[in-house]
């Protein structure tokens, strides 16, 4: 991180208080020697301003590996517009700062790239089980996403970087494969939920207006688009389990065994 340094001119003694203190007549030879002593202090104060300038100018550096060691995967939780993305940008722009690599993988961004921009409210409705099944598949891509950049970030023995998993992760359900998928990567990841709550209606009705600006409402009505919006928020709160501390935040080294090691084992 850059450093500045404050740099004070040295003032001469004759005339600190703001008027010129009188000098005797000089001969023409001390005259001659006080003009080149001038020039040669001119060369001097143009060179000390130069380095007081490069001084001042900020630098950059990144955190080194033997200073902080630690892959982190913050999994955002939390329903729409509830200022998830808002906090992780926030997250990103301070742990740069401080010189650890910090990026953003949203799970609402993949799904737009792969053509779902615009879905309606029906969507994201748990009984729709072929949305569900497309919602589950490209959030879990998202979380390989994050895994594969904190390793390729970071050396295998050290190294400091944090991927924020930006999706709703409103079920314990999602969650718990959340923990199971960090839980098997080496070398190891350490794993944060940050649940954002807001129940205050004049914030939520704000963030539902912000919302009309990404690629899901271009070129709809704003109000057909806040109705569809809200129609999602019903939707995710069907379902939403908040994050239970004592449960799912234990060890990752505690984990559930899933549907697919209790087959191996019975086998």
């Amino acid at each position: 991180m850059g450093s500045a340094r404050d740099t004070r001119d040295s003032r001469d003694k004759d005339g600190v208080d703001g008027t010129a203190s009188e000098q005797p007549q000089s001969s023409g030879l001390s005259q001659l020697l006080g003009w080149t002593s001038a020039v040669r202090g001119l060369g001097g104060l143009r060179a000390h301003r130069q380095r007081a300038a490069s001084m001042l100018e900020p630098t950059f550096t990144t955190n080194p590996h033997n200073i902080v060691s630690d892959r982190v995967v913050i999994a955002m939780v939390g329903l729409p517009a509830r200022g998830k993305s808002y906090i992780s940008q926030a997250l990103v722009r301070y742990l740069n700062f401080l010189g650890c690599p910090a990026r953003i993988f949203n799970a609402g961004n993949k799904r737009r790239e792969e053509g779902a921009a615009g879905v309606q409210a029906s969507f994201f409705d748990a009984s729709n089980l072929d949305a569900k099944a497309q919602r589950e598949r490209m959030a879990m891509e998202t979380l390989e996403e994050v895994l594969e950049w904190l390793q390729s970030e970071t050396r295998p023995d050290a190294g400091c970087a944090c991927g924020v998993f930006d999706a709703t992760n409103t079920t314990k359900d999602r969650r718990e494969r959340v923990r199971q998928r960090v839980a098997r990567e080496q070398p190891p990841v350490r794993l944060i939920f940050l649940e954002s709550i807001c129940d205050d209606v004049a914030v939520l009705e704000n963030n539902y207006r912000m919302k009309l600006s990404n690629d899901d409402y271009k070129g709809i009505d704003p109000e057909a688009a806040i109705h569809d919006f809200k129609q999602r928020v019903v939707k995710y709160e069907a379902v939403y389990e908040r994050v239970d501390d004592d449960i799912e935040c234990r060890p990752l080294d505690d984990v559930a065994p899933s549907a697919e090691d209790e087959d191996a084992a019975a086998a």
